[in-house]
């Protein structure tokens, strides 16, 4: 679908969240990224054994250089906080 954009990018990143796992992986020239889910977990996916951490994740990209940060936050610490 993006074949003319792709092939003019230096960077090519894809981004998927809500799989109950983070995941990053190289193909060629694209990164694929899975990032953790935000939301608390349901009594079916507690049950299922669904397990992952919660957490947010900031990236910064740089157009020369691509990824160039990333900043983590686990989301247990803001509910610390707010205790």
């Amino acid at each position: 679908r993006y074949r003319e954009q792709i092939g003019k990018s230096a960077f090519v990143y894809v981004d998927n969240g809500h799989v109950h796992h983070k995941q990053r992986e190289e193909l060629g020239p694209c990164q694929f990224e899975v990032w953790n889910p935000l939301t608390a977990s349901d009594q079916y996916h507690a049950d299922a054994l669904y397990g992952a951490s919660r957490s947010i994740t900031s990236v910064i990209y740089h157009k020369q250089f691509g990824e160039v940060s990333r900043n983590v936050c686990d989301l247990r610490i803001i509910r610390a906080e707010a205790d």
